[in-house]
């Protein structure tokens, strides 16, 4: 979409943030109340049948909807309406700066255990609140985590998510990040999903790496998730956590997450604490450091 293009005589296109086969990110100027927003928008119709397209637009209403019911939790961006823009759907939303967790993965210390620890259990808080509203998320991966210059962890892209227990159309989410059963056909929305998918961010922060070779897809009680001494010079409270949370089966993996949230306390910031001198910004243990974390019993 280009520059200077106006939205329904509202929303003036300033740049782009990405575009892909789900559509267009840009960022807007919202004239009517003099603020930056993030406008997603369906593609351009091209090739595919009126129905199909169609049905383009209600993943879009969908994404607004669960946006909607997730109103208020911090992490979550708010969606501040939906409409039609010669005939593409698009939802606008809080503008969410920073980067992607897929790329402050590659930045110096960001596989060291306090910082991957502060990384997942800020997602685990987050999560939490979602999980308290009957939601799952269903597409955690790094590329839909951001890093805020502040260090908070922003998650977006809501388009998967479903209620709990509910079986979806089709099985979705990510190879590499879903868990095995996430694959099969009328296997419901589970928590248990969503622990999978935050082992396998973790492995891929503290170990550069993802479990089952990256593919889930078919694995068995019997599958490795790494080779034999791949992880061993991991922090162990990460490693050992991080495989609960990647086994097989459901059953095996941590509760929820504040079990996990619970598991990962002896390895978080300390309240109070300095910053570490290796750190470069964004510093997401300021969370923590700063007594922001939610009180565990």
């Amino acid at each position: 979409m280009n520059v200077g293009t106006v939205i329904d005589d509202r929303y003036r296109v300033i740049r782009s943030l990405g575009e892909g086969a789900c559509g267009a990110v840009v960022v807007a100027q919202d004239l009517a109340e003099g603020r930056e927003v993030a406008v997603k928008i369906q593609p351009e119709r091209s090739f595919e049948e009126s129905d199909v397209f169609a049905e383009g637009r209600e993943e879009f209403v969908r994404e607004a909807c669960n946006l909607e019911k997730l109103s208020g939790i911090r992490g979550i961006p708010e969606c501040h309406g939906t409409g039609l823009y010669r005939g593409r759907r698009y939802v606008v939303m809080d503008l969410v700066t920073g980067m992607t967790l897929e790329k402050f993965a590659v930045n110096p210390g960001a596989h060291m255990t306090a910082v991957a620890a502060s990384v997942l259990g800020q997602l685990c808080e987050i999560l939490w609140e979602v999980h308290s509203r009957q939601m799952v998320h269903r597409d955690i991966k790094p590329a839909n985590i951001m890093v805020e210059l502040n260090g908070e962890i922003r998650l977006l892209d809501l388009g998967f998510a479903l209620e709990c227990g509910v079986v979806p159309a089709w099985p979705s989410g990510t190879l590499g990040y879903s868990a095995p059963e996430q694959y099969l056909p009328g296997n419901r929305a589970t928590v248990a999903c969503e622990i999978f998918s935050l082992g396998c961010v973790l492995f891929e922060m503290i170990a550069h790496t993802l479990p089952y070779d990256g593919n889930a897809r078919g694995a068995t009680r019997a599958s490795q998730a790494f080779a034999p001494g791949r992880l061993s010079a991991l922090d162990p409270t990460l490693r050992d956590l991080g495989l609960a949370m990647v086994a097989v089966d459901p059953a095996d993996r941590p509760a929820d997450v504040i079990e996990v949230l619970r598991y990962l306390k002896p390895v978080l910031p300390l309240p109070g604490s300095a910053r570490h001198a290796k750190l470069r910004p964004p510093d997401v243990t300021t969370w923590y450091r700063k007594r922001r974390g939610i009180p565990l019993p």
